[in-house]
Formats: C-alpha cells, sequence, structure tokens
C-alpha cells in the first residue's frame, strides 16, 4: 500500500499506447486464426447456431471493420452503443441490418468452399491456393469478434494441432520402432512431410 503514491498514472498518450498495443494483438491474433483455415469452419457453424436460434448473434460478433476511401475506419456495429462519436472523430459508427450480415456470412462461407475445393486439387501450398487463402483471410479480418469467441477459436485449434501431434509421434513410433528405421533416415524423408505447427 505503501508504494501506490509513488507510481505516476498514466498519461493520455500512456493510454493510447497501451490501447493500439491491445487492437494489434487483437489483430494479429485473428490473422493466425484466419491462416489456420479450418478455424473458419467452426466460426461458420457458430453462425449456423445463430440462424437456427440457438445462438445469439452478439454472442458471435460485435460488428464489422471496414476502411472507406477517405481511410477513415469505419466500424459497423450489429446493435446501438449509448455513446456518440464526435463527428470529427476519424472513425464512424454505421448501424446494419441483418440483410448485410447475411451477405458477409454468405461471402465467407463462400470463398472457405472454394479455398477447400482448391487444396482439394492442388495441394495447400500451391499459388492458387495460398491466393484463395489470402482472400478468405481478408474476408474473415473484416470481423470484429467477440473476445470469448478467440478463446472458443484457439481452443479449437489447439485440439486439432495435439490431433496432428499425436498421429505424427504414432507415424514415428511404427517406422522407427516397429519398422526398424534409423532416426536419421526417418527425420530425412519425413522433413518435408511434418507439420510446422506449434
Amino acid at each position: 500500500m505503501n508504494e501506490i503514491c509513488t507510481i505516476n498514472l498514466l498519461t493520455r498518450n500512456d493510454e493510447i499506447n497501451i490501447a493500439k498495443r491491445i487492437e494489434k494483438g487483437i489483430y494479429n491474433t485473428q490473422f493466425y486464426i484466419a491462416k489456420l483455415f479450418k478455424s473458419i469452419y467452426f466460426f461458420l457453424n457458430q453462425y449456423l447456431l445463430v440462424k437456427k436460434g440457438k445462438l445469439r448473434l452478439s454472442d458471435l460478433i460485435i460488428g464489422f471493420i471496414d476502411y472507406s476511401i477517405n481511410n477513415k475506419l469505419i466500424i459497423n456495429n450489429i446493435y446501438k452503443l449509448n455513446k456518440k462519436k464526435n463527428k470529427n472523430s476519424n472513425f464512424r459508427i454505421n448501424f446494419l441490418n441483418n440483410d448485410i450480415i447475411r451477405k458477409k456470412f454468405n461471402c465467407l462461407y463462400i470463398q472457405y468452399k472454394l479455398l477447400d475445393k482448391y487444396i482439394k486439387k492442388y495441394t495447400i501450398n500451391h499459388p492458387y491456393t495460398i491466393f484463395e487463402l489470402n482472400k478468405l483471410i481478408k474476408l474473415f479480418m473484416q470481423f470484429k469478434l467477440v473476445p470469448k469467441q478467440f478463446n472458443y477459436l484457439l481452443k479449437k485449434i489447439k485440439n486439432i494441432i495435439n490431433l496432428i501431434k499425436n498421429i505424427e509421434n504414432k507415424i514415428f513410433d511404427l517406422c522407427v520402432n516397429y519398422c526398424l528405421i534409423p532416426k536419421k533416415i526417418f527425420y530425412y524423408y519425413y522433413n518435408n512431410y511434418g507439420t510446422n505447427l506449434i
């Protein structure tokens, strides 16, 4: 308690810098979630629950983020806010109707299915597939997610990674311990086929 008065309070610039760092962290988290595109499958399944009335849309997203021609941030909210922003602010708030929300989710679904088709046809590392993946990421980054959605999607991703790692360990055990393939030879041939997920 004696140390409370010795610590300087945050200035306005300090608060702005912290807010920017938080926003950057949220952006990077959502970006890497989108790169593991299967997480978007779980996100779209959540929207199906919304359409069936088993989940509220406000439990899934806050709204959509976009940039206008004048590079001003546009926040399209699905519900009204209590506070009105200043007209001179560098961003403005629009309110969405159900048709726009449905269109956004449909575009994301169509792009996801297209990417899935390209992966099956060309593999994940093909230039065509990478191009479609970048389009999917761009669409997904427009969604402003509710914080608990990050927890849900990250948990799903973690489960997938653990499953992949368990399968890789079983492959290693089968090849090295049962088929008696030397470890150096196994790693030499398997190096380009294993996952690099952490």
